[in-house]
């Protein structure tokens, strides 16, 4: 769980420095550390789930499970029912993949080394389940963004060979990612020959570079994402303000842009306008932690926002105003019942479902665009108009 923070080339970080190969040394200067809420609720499930698995495949005892668990739920910020019932799914799902293996052998949040390929280099998996001819990665991601692909997973597949140099008689690995919050399973299968080609002939020649913070720098949308460097990358900013360059120099501002942007170059602007918006956002981010640390950025000041008065004492407050004759109907809010998300928090998704299932409706959600391989239908334009003209 903590690898990132101790081996420079992690299985976790290999999306970055396997494309990008000098950002591996050269976040090793920046002296910042970031745990978003995002993060530290994937850290705790991953920790419910170890604990849970341990119990069911006796790692650990009875006493020692009761032990964990209560230390667990004292110091855990994000335990829900629908916390609990997300991690569960993972957990039922792991037992489900050893039903019918006959011998195997099962660890959690087992370490393991690929520096046979990159120096220093090892990660934690999950959960590795081995046999006779397979090795069985399951990696669980908790977010609720979007679906994380096995496919050509360097994360996944580093786990891979990294339990292949500690199960080397296995013939073929096979790499899931699990995600609940999603209803998600993703699978890779290669073969022990796939996955060592693999290391030796992409990886190892990248991993030289990365640990000696040679190469050259390439951002990616994906490789960008979580670098510390993305507020200040030079060759970042270069890529974004090239495309942004490219794609309006096609316009005639002399006349109407409305008359001169053709639907294709509308298409473009969309297709790269989110991640040139996405790089504003981490200089504007990057820029005030700077003004914050009081360096000084030309043009720019740290000023005081706009804030709104708040009652420092509202029981003193009511107290008052219902003394001057005021009914306290008049002043007080009237109880009302949370959302749906809230109330799954509190009794669990399935359950509520079940229970109140019938109470539900889902009405049409509002027209927005999205790329042609969003898996939702097409909504037809013909049918709109129908339905207008009925109403």
């Amino acid at each position: 769980m903590e690898e990132n923070k101790h081996a420079l080339l992690s299985a976790s970080t290999a999306h970055r420095w396997l494309a990008c190969t000098p950002s591996a040394r050269l976040e090793l200067e920046e002296n910042t550390e970031e745990c978003s809420v995002y993060a530290a609720e994937g850290t705790e499930a991953h920790e419910l789930a170890e604990i849970l698995l341990s119990k069911l495949f006796n790692k650990i005892t009875k006493e020692e499970y009761i032990t964990k668990r209560e230390a667990f739920m004292k110091k855990s910020q994000y335990f829900t029912a629908e916390f609990e019932e997300y991690v569960n799914d993972y957990v039922h799902y792991v037992v489900e993949q050893t039903s019918d293996l006959g011998d195997y052998h099962i660890f959690f949040e087992l370490k393991v080394p690929f520096s046979n390929v990159a120096p220093q280099g090892y990660g934690t998996v999950d959960t590795v389940i081995v046999t006779k001819d397979t090795i069985h990665i399951i990696d669980l991601k908790f977010g609720r963004g979007i679906p994380v692909t096995a496919i050509n997973n360097p994360q996944l597949r580093l786990y891979g060979f990294g339990a292949l140099n500690l199960f080397p008689r296995s013939k073929q690995v096979r790499m899931t990612i699990h995600q609940p919050r999603l209803n998600s399973i993703d699978h890779e299968t290669l073969s022990k020959e796939e996955l060592i080609d693999w290391a030796i002939n992409e990886v190892k020649p990248r991993a030289e570079l990365a640990i000696k913070g040679d190469g050259k720098l390439r951002p990616t949308e994906e490789a960008c994402r979580f670098c510390k460097l993305k507020g200040k990358c030079k060759a970042r900013a270069d890529l974004q303000l090239e495309q942004a360059k490219q794609e309006f120099s096609m316009v005639d501002y002399k006349q109407s842009i409305a008359h001169t942007i053709t639907p294709e170059q509308i298409s473009t602007i969309l297709d790269i306008a989110p991640a040139f918006i996405d790089w504003f956002k981490d200089v504007q981010a990057y820029a005030m932690a700077q003004l914050i640390a009081g360096e000084k950025i030309p043009g720019y000041k740290l000023v005081e926002g706009r804030s709104n008065r708040r009652i420092t004492n509202k029981e003193k407050v009511k107290e008052i105003i219902t003394g001057l004759g005021v009914p306290e109907t008049m002043i007080m809010k009237p109880a009302e019942l949370l959302g749906i998300s809230k109330l799954e928090q509190v009794i669990g998704k399935r359950l509520f479902a079940d229970v109140c299932g019938e109470y539900l409706e889902k009405p049409e959600g509002k027209l927005t665009m999205a790329k042609d391989e969003d898996s939702r239908p097409e909504v037809s334009t013909l049918s709109i108009a129908q339905n207008d003209f009925k109403e």
